[in-house]
């Protein structure tokens, strides 16, 4: 296929033709004979831009249909790798963020299914829906110097935001199978929506959590959000967590692997900080190879998947065995 260096190939051409037909033409002495090769050059200018054009519609062709193809190769790939790999274990499927993450809803949970999970949805609100305490609403004490505007880190270290709390005490509800504690969290997180009954103990949590705000992914980082506590009481009770976003969208003028676009979803991901709390973590949940990654994670591969800097493999070994045990608190 045509890359960018060829059409920068073509460009230079073009531009030397010009410089060689001025040349050429300063150095003719008639005025008619300028015209003429004038004519010449900017009908074979205007031949090199036409076929420039093609090339690149004809490329643009060819990588519509071969992206097709391997997106459908996929596809038919996913319900023979994931298929029983999650057969008589409960999950629960934590959504989180914006718009993005109800994109990923329907073909994440297609994986679930076919993997055999008995699945469990549950839509978090990622602040602004969380119901204030008693002591909130009563204008409890703060701890001195903490404003109404102090600093992420400050909250999540002097103690959890309210959504925070509401989503421990939500991880808690899963992991214990309690579901009066499961109403409690749906009372203080009122904008919660719950798709399936709390039947038994889930030990098995896949959390989407994509994320576009660096000041959110720095309080993350420092203790704070929902993410960050549904992570934490998770490796308190030795329950599975797997964390999961989008491949991120390239920016129109950023070429592959483009160092200024990796720093900028560096700066907003928010799977290094759920690493460090013991989440496996997959990078491109999006895809197909990233829904047969969270499969697998979910299964019991421990590692950081995906596409990413910061993802050590592209998928867990496939093996045959079904999910592993998990040791119980």
């Amino acid at each position: 296929m045509m890359d960018l260096r060829y059409h920068l190939a073509s460009l230079m051409s073009v531009f030397l033709a010009l410089a060689v037909g001025i040349v050429v033409g300063v150095s003719l002495g008639s005025s008619e004979r300028q015209e003429a090769t004038f004519r010449r050059l900017q009908l074979d200018v205007a031949a090199i831009r036409a076929e420039d054009s093609q090339l690149k519609e004809v490329n643009a062709v060819l990588q519509r249909r071969l992206t097709a193809r391997e997106a459908a190769e996929q596809q038919d790939l996913l319900p023979l790798v994931v298929h029983g790999r999650l057969a008589g274990h409960r999950v629960a499927l934590l959504l989180t963020g914006g718009d993005t993450v109800e994109e990923l809803r329907a073909p994440v949970t297609r994986a679930l299914r076919l993997a055999g999970a008995d699945l469990l949805i549950l839509r978090l609100p990622r602040g602004g829906g969380a119901a204030r305490s008693h002591q909130d609403q009563a204008g409890g004490t703060r701890k001195p110097g903490a404003g109404n505007n102090s600093h992420p880190s400050s909250t999540a270290r002097d103690a959890p935001d309210g959504a925070g709390a509401a989503a421990g005490t939500l991880a808690r509800a899963l992991i214990e199978g309690r579901p009066a504690l499961l109403d409690a969290a749906r009372a203080r997180l009122p904008a919660m929506e719950v798709i399936g009954d709390l039947r038994a103990p889930i030990h098995r949590l896949l959390l989407l959590c994509p994320n576009d705000q660096p000041d959110y992914a720095r309080r993350v980082a420092a203790g704070g959000g929902i993410e960050a506590a549904l992570a934490h009481v998770a490796q308190q009770a030795g329950a599975l967590l797997v964390a999961a976003e989008p491949e991120p969208d390239a920016a129109p003028d950023a070429g592959p692997g483009s160092a200024d676009g990796s720093r900028s979803h560096e700066a907003t991901s928010l799977l290094p900080a759920l690493t460090g709390l013991g989440a496996a973590t997959v990078d491109d949940i999006d895809t197909t190879a990233g829904q047969i990654a969270a499969v697998l994670a979910l299964a019991g591969a421990r590692g950081n998947f995906g596409s990413g800097p910061s993802a050590t493999r592209l998928l867990p070994p496939v093996e045959s065995a079904p999910a592993a045990p998990l040791p119980h608190p």
